[in-house]
């Protein structure tokens, strides 16, 4: 019999997500940003570092996830241990030496983002084991993500009233309460948080690299690429190409402000229709709204809050509906012993699409001579604009092909799934007789 989560419980499980996502302003916007205008790095090297750092974050997840499978009656000790790198990490980012700043960019990188992926691995899979009802994770992952858009408007306002050195010592503050109750929450939900997904089990090749997931995990790849581009160039183009560096932390709250409202929507729809209907909408609001973007010139400073605030209301689905799709596949496919598995993929294929789109919006830039904070030709400007608008456009477009061609043409992916672990199921008791 499935029970419904009270709200309490619900909001001592997810306030975890509000300094974990506090944390990703930081490490992927400010963070160039800084190292570029304070440090005087290019941004070729920023982007060369940030793509080796990320590649080896996103390739140490899987790792992570089988150890944290594997030792799970310690988890309460490794997030807490985890917890503490993460805020030490994030201090040290953005308090560089005058000197070897470049070594010290890349090791609080790594030291601050495998302290994120122990935390967020573990974080995201008790909340999939917690319920076996899908309405149930739904409500978890739209509480666990509004917590965390929460914690982005946080990180959105403070920066620009603050300054980033006194923001991190904030969030290693934010880190330390939201820890502490997420240990009283731990203590009424052993079974959950130590016991979960049991002895750790060989990895079924054949069973993981099923073709629904193949295609799950190819659109969210893309989907994120398309994500990440854009994230690592906003405040460039908000100084750069809007010259209104002044507006910076509005943008940003009216943004995740929007995300967060939109929440209980995109919860709506998808208990109306389904979770992959709700997010192929998302992926089309997100793309008609972005595109103008491309558009916008030195000045526009309504025109741009405008698409903040539509694009935002897209970023509440596209956060909240795919770790959920993916909790419904495991309990459809049967594998909940390998959920860390599967989420330790998803984490990796975020990453990953976070390096590669860092990668690919520096070297655009450096090629077109772009140097941030300074005067730049109109060139340089246009391909800034191409770069953060339109290349993200196209890749989101070919994901939302993509999500409608699988999905809408072949059948509800659930289904799918249901016919694929019959045929397992019948595969492996005709092998057994």
């Amino acid at each position: 019999m499935n029970v419904t989560l009270s709200r309490r419980s619900l909001f001592e499980y997810s306030l975890l997500a509000l300094p974990l996502a506090f944390a990703n302003l930081p490490l992927y916007i400010h963070a160039p940003d800084f190292y570029a205008t304070h440090a005087g790095l290019s941004l070729a090297t920023i982007g060369s570092i940030l793509l080796l750092v990320r590649f080896f974050d996103a390739v140490q997840d899987p790792l992570i996830g089988f150890l944290s499978n594997k030792f799970a009656y310690f988890r309460p000790a490794i997030m807490i241990v985890s917890l503490l790198m993460m805020g030490a990490g994030l201090i040290m980012l953005f308090h560089p030496p005058r000197t070897f700043t470049l070594i010290w960019f890349a090791l609080s990188l790594v030291f601050t983002t495998t302290a994120f992926s122990v935390l967020a691995i573990n974080f995201n899979a008790v909340g999939s084991l917690w319920s076996t009802d899908a309405s149930q994770k739904t409500r978890i992952t739209s509480w666990r993500e509004a917590l965390g858009l929460m914690g982005l408007l946080i990180a959105a306002i403070l920066p620009s009233v603050l300054g980033l050195s006194l923001t991190s010592i904030i969030f290693a503050g934010l880190l330390a309460i939201a820890g502490f109750v997420f240990l009283h929450w731990s203590t009424t939900h052993s079974d959950i948080i130590i016991h979960n997904e049991g002895p750790s089990k060989p990895i079924n090749w054949c069973r993981f690299l099923t073709a629904p997931n193949i295609k799950f995990f190819g659109i969210y790849s893309l989907s994120m690429l398309a994500s990440a581009i854009p994230a690592v160039l906003v405040l460039f183009f908000i100084r750069d190409r809007l010259d209104a560096e002044r507006f910076t932390g509005l943008f940003l709250l009216l943004y995740f402000l929007s995300g967060t409202l939109a929440m209980p929507l995109w919860q709506y729809i998808a208990q109306r229709t389904n979770k992959h209907n709700a997010w192929l909408t998302a992926m089309i609001a997100s793309i008609a709204t972005f595109i103008g973007a491309y558009f916008l010139r030195s000045g526009d400073i309504w025109q741009y809050a405008t698409i903040c605030i539509f694009s935002g209301i897209a970023l509440g689905a596209e956060l909240a509906l795919p770790p959920a799709i993916l909790s419904d596949m495991i309990d459809q496919q049967e594998t909940r012993d390998q959920t860390l598995l599967y989420f330790s993929f998803l984490a990796f294929l975020s990453k990953a699409a976070l390096a590669l789109g860092s990668f690919i919006a520096f070297f655009v830039l450096e090629q077109a001579l772009f140097t941030p904070a300074t005067e730049n030709s109109e060139h340089a400007l246009q391909a800034l604009s191409f770069t953060y608008a339109l290349i993200p456009s196209l890749f989101k477009t070919f994901a939302a092909y993509v999500l409608w061609q699988t999905y809408q043409h072949k059948g509800d992916i659930h289904a799918q799934i249901k016919q694929l672990t019959k045929r397992n199921h019948s595969n492996e008791s005709h092998h057994i007789s």
